[in-house]
């Protein structure tokens, strides 16, 4: 990859560390973070990103 850190969002922990576990396995460095407030302290701290989410209602799809 280029070298963009992928961050995972959700407040499950096991759903979190599964998605963190499948991306970094495909090649991505990936951060796992428990909820929307961290993600924005994250991008501000890490600067380029690309987030990974899940938004309510989508079935559990991952919207990257």
């Amino acid at each position: 990859m280029d070298g963009t850190l992928l961050l995972t969002a959700d407040n499950d922990p096991f759903r979190r560390n599964s998605l963190a576990r499948f991306f970094s396995e495909n090649g991505f460095r990936v951060a796992a973070i428990s909820n929307g407030r961290e993600c924005i302290t994250e991008l501000a701290v890490r600067g380029r990103s690309r987030i990974a989410l899940e938004t309510p209602g989508a079935a559990g799809q991952v919207i990257a």
